[in-house]
């Protein structure tokens, strides 16, 4: 390619683009994300997501492969401030599913391991979720396993 059709192709690229952003610019940069869809914010620390109307801290958060049993799991989110807050909880198996479903987790760094819900199945067990596949399991509360919570 001459050099004259080099800076002439390179100048209609060029014109192309500076029209998309304009016409980005006019009707906004995004269309609005979908029901349910999860959505991240530039306030909330790295790993956190936002999806089905609540805030979730990443399961990774105690510290890479660290595993607690149930009780420690569910104390360790009513007791601690996250991002400067505070009443924060462990997620229902429902809501985990939903989180999981939703692909939200995707990108953010979390680990793809067992995760505790406050679901009970009966006197001292209750379930957890898979991340890397989505499979739902009953387990004694003194099993050991990642911890995210809620807000």
């Amino acid at each position: 390619m001459g050099e004259a059709c080099r800076d002439t192709f390179f100048l209609s690229v060029t014109k192309v683009l500076m029209s998309m952003l304009a016409v980005t610019a006019a009707f906004g940069a995004c269309a609005a994300p979908r029901p349910g869809a999860a959505t991240s914010s530039p306030t909330l620390p790295k790993g956190y997501v936002v999806q089905g109307g609540l805030t979730w801290t990443p399961n990774n958060l105690i510290a890479p492969d660290i595993y607690v049993g149930w009780d420690a799991a569910n104390k360790f989110c009513a007791t601690n401030k996250f991002n400067g807050q505070s009443g924060w909880r462990l997620p229902t198996l429902a809501e985990l599913n939903k989180l999981y479903e939703s692909g939200a987790i995707a990108g953010h760094g979390w680990a793809l391991h067992r995760t505790w819900s406050a679901t009970p199945d009966r006197d001292g067990v209750h379930w957890l979720i898979v991340l890397v596949n989505g499979g739902m399991y009953d387990y004694k509360n003194d099993y050991r396993s990642s911890v995210t919570c809620v807000h």
